[in-house]
């Protein structure tokens, strides 16, 4: 059974394979999180709903701040290319997404990072500008230190970034608005929230 409705803030239409009245969805169009009304029309051909796109996207947990009225959004996949590849380029990925700890840390190490390296290009190996053979190898290895540190967290955030999301979200007071739907009970039981969500669920 699909569903039709105006779009409180745009006035656009919205079509949706099922939901009921009250359900929080997204508008493809203005992006504002909406209930469903009470006058929203049903109709059997669900295909149409399905071919419009519109309501939440498969695969994300919508979070809403009941502030502000600001939304973020958090992958229940697995692996997360976008956190694996970005998490380290100057925490500025995780600090958007209110990771405000895990950004400034990245941040740090991306500074300590480019000084070591900025460093190795302004002394050689025999010691230009005063410098010593010892003090050049500990470039060396503070850098190659911290390449290493960076690498293997942009692989924590790969397998668990979406993980620390979620719990940051919650643990600050944001709502879960779809989470009625089984893909997001299956990412928090992976991620060992079970009881988490049962509390988010009453």
């Amino acid at each position: 059974m699909g569903i039709k409705f105006k779009c409180s803030n745009c006035n656009k239409d919205i079509l949706l394979q099922s939901g009921k009245t009250g359900d929080m969805v997204q508008c493809n169009e203005c992006k504002e999180v909406v209930a469903i009304p009470e006058n929203a029309i049903t109709f059997t051909t669900a295909s149409r709903a399905e071919s419009t796109g519109s309501g939440f996207r498969s695969g994300k947990i919508y979070f809403k701040n009941l502030k502000s009225g600001e939304v973020q959004t958090v992958n229940t996949c697995k692996w997360d290319w976008f956190l694996f590849l970005f998490s380290g380029l100057w925490g500025i990925p995780l600090l958007i997404k209110k990771l405000y700890v895990w950004g400034s840390i990245f941040f740090f190490l991306q500074l300590s990072y480019l000084y070591y390296y900025t460093q190795l290009s302004s002394v050689d190996s025999y010691g230009s500008y005063g410098s010593t053979p010892p003090a050049y190898s500990a470039y060396i290895l503070s850098t190659i230190i911290l390449f290493i540190l960076i690498i293997s967290l942009d692989v924590y955030f790969g397998l668990l970034g979406n993980k620390l999301l979620a719990v940051n979200y919650l643990e600050n007071g944001w709502k879960i608005l779809n989470k009625d739907d089984n893909e997001i009970k299956d990412a928090f039981k992976r991620w060992n929230l079970d009881n988490v969500f049962e509390e988010v669920k009453k």
